[in-house]
């Protein structure tokens, strides 16, 4: 009884999520016109598994945003994949980094996003936030924010013996 609580504890607050997340969105094309918006998903996988002290890890990430609104014909979706090894532990998980990311069209065409990764807890939520230039491909030279939410690691999953191998985000994407 007690995982279906928590499982539907945690759908709430993914669709609170992504309700915000549309709403930022939204306020902020408003200010800025857009080249595009989008809105996803980002599954992060880490092995092994994220632990209380700090340890080597590679980190997988795989953004998938199904629908983009944008001012090109046909360009409605997108992915990006990227993977690294870091020194990660549960409370470095909110530090800053550098990074770059390909998105792929549903085109065929692909943007280059170099970008800077801040992350912050609100409430039980963590909210990342990748922002920097587009330096290549389409919409180069343009500005991006993508906004990610995801669950806080609690303390008791970060000391089990296997750690936190996978976290799910909703995420949104705005190319300025």
């Amino acid at each position: 009884m007690r995982s279906i609580i928590r499982a539907a504890v945690a759908a709430a607050a993914s669709l609170c999520a992504a309700i915000a997340l549309i709403a930022a969105t939204s306020s902020t094309a408003s200010a800025e016109p857009s080249l595009a918006t989008c809105v996803g998903t980002a599954s992060v996988d880490y092995g092994p598994g994220v632990r209380l002290t700090p340890q080597l890890v590679t980190v997988t990430a795989l953004q998938n945003y199904p629908t983009c609104v944008t001012g090109e014909d046909g360009v409605t979706a997108a992915t990006a994949s990227s993977s690294f090894v870091d020194t990660v532990g549960c409370d470095t998980l909110l530090g800053s980094s550098t990074g770059v990311r390909t998105y792929h069209w549903n085109d065929g065409t692909t943007s280059r996003f170099e970008y800077t990764r801040s992350a912050t807890r609100v409430l039980s939520q963590t909210v990342a936030t990748f922002t920097g230039t587009i330096t290549a491909g389409r919409f180069a030279g343009s500005s991006v924010i993508e906004t990610n939410i995801g669950p806080t690691l609690g303390v008791l999953d970060c000391l089990s013996a296997v750690g936190v191998t996978h976290i799910d985000f909703v995420a949104a994407l705005q190319i300025l």
